[in-house]
């Protein structure tokens, strides 16, 4: 178990909140896409999208189950004014397998379409919550020591025994890799997704001037 080390129980029931306000956030953001798919699935099953749009829904009933998990692990560090390492990384590590690395992907293809096109300023907008929620995200990873660009960082060792810890590759220490890895990826879809929608918007008023 990992102590909290902020200055102060205000400090760390702000940070608590952050936690909360950014996931319950990207969660809302998703089921209001989720509400304007089923507006618009008529005109993705006329072009073949459907499965996209199915595939959005899934996976936004997957990221619900794995925001239960993290309002456990949030309520359970309030609880004991301490956080539980591996269920901490455990719920960051479900999060971006399960929900930030396939929703951007859908999200990038759906726009491919006519129905998805009509929808690029709220993709957009839902792209930047979820840039947000990453950077949280870095943010966190590297209080955990989850991070392993940042592990020569870390005061419990000096530098030269964090750097043969990098370098000595564990289980654990693969896991750690393919995770961030699945960060920047993730990371890297959103930024691509606001890009796409930005585009669209612009060639949209630029047809209609």
């Amino acid at each position: 178990m990992l102590k909290m080390s902020l200055n102060g129980l205000l400090q760390f029931e702000l940070l608590q909140f952050g936690r909360f306000f950014v996931a319950t956030l990207d969660v809302f953001a998703d089921l209001l896409i989720c509400n304007y798919l089923r507006d618009k699935f008529e005109i993705f099953s006329e072009e073949g999208g459907s499965h996209l749009v199915y595939g959005y829904f899934f996976f936004t009933a997957v990221s619900l189950i794995v925001y239960v998990f993290e309002m456990i692990d949030i309520c359970k560090t309030l609880k004991y004014d301490e956080e539980n390492l591996f269920y901490a990384r455990l719920v960051k590590s479900l999060i971006l397998v399960c929900e930030e690395v396939p929703l951007p992907l859908i999200l990038y293809n759906l726009m491919d379409y006519r129905g998805g096109i009509t929808l690029a300023h709220s993709f957009g907008l839902l792209s930047m919550i979820k840039i947000v929620t990453l950077a949280w995200g870095f943010i966190k990873f590297i209080k955990m020591r989850f991070f392993w660009p940042c592990l020569p960082l870390n005061p419990k060792h000096e530098t030269r025994e964090n750097v043969r810890r990098c370098f000595t590759l564990t289980q654990y220490r693969i896991s750690m890799v393919i995770v961030n890895i699945f960060h920047v990826i993730a990371l890297t879809l959103c930024i691509l997704c606001v890009k796409k929608a930005r585009g669209i918007q612009t060639l949209g008023s630029g047809g209609t001037n």
